[in-house]
């Protein structure tokens, strides 16, 4: 029996490395044609130009206002799906602070995976949250998430300009397939939710409610991010554009979707009609964006933090 059991620990660990191996190698993979592709399309001089062409106070302003009501809007899905089974009051202030810094991380993270601190920084505020509804409240959002980047995608490739889907030659088969992915992550959801006692009707509708919400706050901030260079894309289509380049750089298992991203941005621009010089400020312009989200994030979480000190010492 040990020999048994001792062969599928060392079985099980092997599938991991292996996963972990191919992962890795995939990565490395898109990596090298996206960094291939950028130094063919991009050089110095695009981002000098784009330094020029930058509207930077209007970037800064509109941007810092958005991002703040995106990281709000957040906010208000966890709380919700956190007060629907423990009926117990979250501070809103707390996990305001929690979302933004794990947002940030997020954008530099593969796979977006840095938001998982959320967790860790809840349960370390109170030891007696229980981990495991956590982390099923966390998989709930994803597939949130998912359902309506997908969504969008499609939509977005048929009916505003782009064929994305015609263009990378998906035949019936897997869009059939990824249709069906779809709905077995709406089931996989509704039973998460079920299974911990929320009371899965109302927290589905307000939850994805703020999903939508979120997700139009973030296409108004690249919507502002390319105007500020001169690109101006109507908000459909900024959606169908986040969909796109959210799930590429989702699935490159790359930091920030290093070279993904922007291989995705600058194609769907291209097809839009945009001409190859803005395409090229658009993109540099988005990545900026990214870059500039994590900054204002950090920043503003540490005074946050600062200020609710201040609070408890003023109290005391």
């Amino acid at each position: 029996m040990k020999k048994k059991q001792l062969f599928k620990m060392n079985c099980s660990t092997l599938n991991t490395k292996l996963l972990a191996i191919i992962k890795y190698v995939f990565a490395l993979i898109i990596l090298f044609f996206s960094v291939r592709f950028i130094l063919n399309i991009f050089d110095l001089e695009d981002l000098w130009l784009f330094l020029n062409e930058l509207k930077i106070i209007r970037f800064v302003i509109v941007n810092s206002v958005l991002l703040l009501l995106y990281w709000f809007l957040r906010t208000l899905r966890w709380r919700l799906l956190l007060q629907e089974r423990r009926n117990e009051e979250f501070s809103l202030f707390e996990l305001y602070k929690i979302i933004i810094f794990s947002l940030s991380i997020a954008v530099i993270s593969p796979f977006q995976s840095g938001e998982v601190l959320k967790i860790a920084m809840l349960k370390e505020q109170n030891s007696n949250y229980d981990v495991g509804f956590l982390t099923k409240v966390f998989f709930v959002e994803k597939i949130q998430d998912f359902l309506f980047l997908f969504f969008v995608f499609f939509i977005g490739s048929y009916f505003y300009g782009v064929n994305l889907i015609e263009k990378i030659r998906l035949n019936n088969l897997v869009l059939f397939l990824l249709i069906v992915l779809q709905f077995f992550l709406l089931g996989v959801s509704l039973y998460l939710l079920k299974k911990h006692e929320i009371a899965f009707g109302k927290a589905i509708f307000f939850s994805f409610f703020y999903t939508v919400l979120s997700w139009f706050a973030m296409g108004f901030i690249w919507h502002n991010s390319l105007i500020c260079v001169g690109l101006d894309v109507s908000v459909f289509q900024i959606q169908m554009l986040i969909s796109t380049i959210m799930l590429a750089t989702l699935f490159s298992f790359l930091p920030a979707g290093i070279g993904a991203a922007e291989v995705s941005a600058f194609v769907i621009f291209t097809e839009l009609g945009v001409v190859e010089q803005t395409a090229k400020l658009g993109v540099i312009s988005l990545r900026m964006m990214g870059l500039y989200s994590v900054f204002f994030g950090v920043l503003f979480y540490v005074l946050l933090k600062v200020a609710g000190r201040q609070r408890k010492t003023e109290r005391n």
